[in-house]
């Protein structure tokens, strides 16, 4: 078994690399997929998800699992390294290695993160295509301030996922920032009427909104109503 500490320096993941190697070039059968698995990891903590990569395409004799390419996967989408990412999906499918739910999770969040909506969006389909479950979190990271929020949002309801107050934060804030803060304002007022409770984040996202498209007055309204509905927060905005 090999054990890493990849935050106590390179020199440790250079040894693990090189008694894995000898463990493999042994031919005694003591490498498996987990050794393998955690040597990739250490090198992809490490910054080095090329090595890592390199190294699964180099042993023949060790198959790598899921686990193994889920480790390569979170290392790329946390550094945003999307040319090593499509190198590591293109191994997935060379190897008949298919993507778990927690696998879509991790990619989905790396893409809505960076701006690549489309991207993840694909990636919400292809969970459909294959009966996967695809739960709120996963539309509310993308509806996030999505200028076709609404379009995602229509997707999300015929596919029976329920919204909650992160998708509705997330379709105010994608109006705002398309500057459609009428339709903004129209939405937070057909869930407060509908008795939604319209939070903090909303009312914060929609005046900022509204000082952002030049509508002042209309900032003020949300102002006051923030005011009569919540004395302590207000006060707690203007300080702020």
């Amino acid at each position: 078994m090999i054990t890493v500490y990849s935050d106590n320096g390179s020199d440790e993941v250079e040894l693990a690399n090189d008694f894995f190697r000898l463990m493999v070039a042994s031919d005694l059968g003591v490498a498996s997929v987990y050794s393998l698995t955690v040597v990739v990891s250490a090198l992809g903590c490490n910054g080095e998800i090329k090595r890592g990569r390199e190294l699964v395409e180099e042993v023949e004799t060790i198959k790598p699992n899921i686990v193994t390419f889920k480790s390569m996967i979170d290392c790329c989408v946390k550094r945003w390294n999307f040319e090593e990412l499509g190198l590591v999906l293109e191994l997935t499918e060379k190897e008949s290695v298919s993507l778990d739910l927690d696998a879509y999770k991790i990619l989905i969040d790396g893409f809505a993160s960076y701006g690549k909506v489309e991207e993840a969006e694909k990636l919400v389909s292809t969970m459909h295509d294959k009966q996967l479950k695809v739960d709120t979190y996963l539309y509310n990271l993308i509806i996030n301030g999505l200028e076709k929020a609404f379009e995602i949002h229509s997707v999300m309801s015929s596919q029976g996922v329920v919204s909650n107050k992160y998708t509705y934060w997330g379709l105010v804030n994608g109006l705002c920032k398309a500057r459609k803060v009428c339709e903004a304002m129209r939405l937070t007022e057909e869930l407060r009427l509908s008795e939604f409770e319209v939070d903090e984040a909303m009312y914060r996202t929609l005046i900022e909104g509204c000082y952002r498209a030049g509508r002042v007055d209309n900032a003020l309204e949300v102002v006051a109503e923030w005011l009569g509905k919540d004395t302590f927060l207000m006060a707690k905005y203007l300080k702020d």
